[in-house]
């Protein structure tokens, strides 16, 4: 897993380089500070390898997002 203190400074090996995409290297997880409150967003990659020798689920919890990120007006993708 990687941790970076800054998203300027998650973004740095990304930067000009499509190396997870050429598999060059794929972490598990990428762990950054959120910029709007105090606490860690942690991306995980389940195709990475060595995801599964390292993350396992223990429960699963139902998750509604806020609505103000879908208003009603908005355009919807076909199914």
């Amino acid at each position: 897993m990687w941790i970076y203190r800054s998203l300027v400074e998650a973004k740095k090996p990304f930067e000009g380089k499509d190396l997870v995409a050429r598999q060059i290297f794929k972490p598990f997880a990428v762990a950054v500070p959120s910029v709007i409150v105090p606490v860690w967003n942690v991306v995980l990659y389940p195709q990475a390898t060595g995801f599964w020798d390292h993350v396992s689920l223990e429960s699963v919890d139902a998750f509604e997002f806020d609505p103000r990120l879908f208003p009603e007006d908005a355009t919807k993708e076909a199914p």
